[in-house]
């Protein structure tokens, strides 16, 4: 297996030093893959302790007790807001022409202000 290992990244090496276009492209595109397959496992690991989910409600539901927040179940809250976040996160990391990091922070910032906070 090790020999498999040194085999692909021999290849790999070889193709990222080629003048060819493709072969550089489909090297960065394995960069962005193996990048966003770590994203995506440290999330799962979070969402499967319910931590994330859990951390939103439970600060939707104290900010409604000291009357900062609207009315409402603090989870549906938290699931929408995580979804929007999500969301937007793929767009920003796809680098979408249309979602910025300072764009998805103003959406969120707007989001929470509409929907979440109290006037």
């Amino acid at each position: 297996m090790a020999t498999n290992a040194r085999s692909r990244a021999a290849a790999l090496h070889d193709a990222a030093n080629t003048s060819n276009p493709t072969a550089a492209q489909s090297i960065a595109d394995l960069e962005i893959d193996r990048n966003t397959a770590k994203a995506i496992a440290h999330r799962n690991a979070l969402y499967n302790q319910r931590r994330v989910g859990d951390v939103v409600a439970k600060v939707i539901g104290s900010a409604q007790k000291e009357g900062e927040a609207r009315e409402g179940d603090p989870t549906t809250l938290a699931n929408m807001l995580i979804g929007m976040i999500d969301g937007l996160a793929v767009q920003v990391i796809l680098s979408s022409a249309n979602m910025s990091l300072a764009t998805m922070r103003d959406i969120c910032h707007a989001f929470i202000g509409e929907a979440i906070a109290r006037d």
